[in-house]
């Protein structure tokens, strides 16, 4: 689990270095928003947050211990993979906007 976060932040280490290079501080929010929020969006599809109670009794009703420790692994993958690089957005735009 921690290998995804480590990743998330490798990508986004890369992403500012990318920013440095090009004197472009708003290619941390696009780049890093972007992956930031495909991230957290994957985790809540995982998760199934983003369909109904009917919907979701009826998939933890049919699927195995398995599949749902399987489910939840992946939704823990990309939510701390997608954690940094959200974090540096919110903090890039604070920054940004209040200075």
């Amino acid at each position: 689990m921690l290998r995804s976060l480590y990743t998330g932040f490798a990508l986004l280490l890369f992403t500012v270095l990318l920013a440095t290079i090009f004197n472009d501080i708003y290619l941390i929010v696009n780049i890093s928003g972007g992956i930031g929020a495909l991230s957290i969006l994957l985790s809540m599809i995982f998760s199934g947050l983003l369909v109904s109670g009917d919907n979701l009794r009826a998939n933890y009703a049919i699927e195995t211990n398995e599949d749902r420790r399987n489910r939840s692994k992946w939704m823990l993958r990309f939510a701390l993979f997608g954690l940094p690089n959200f974090i540096a957005v919110i903090i890039v735009v604070y920054f940004t906007k209040f200075s």
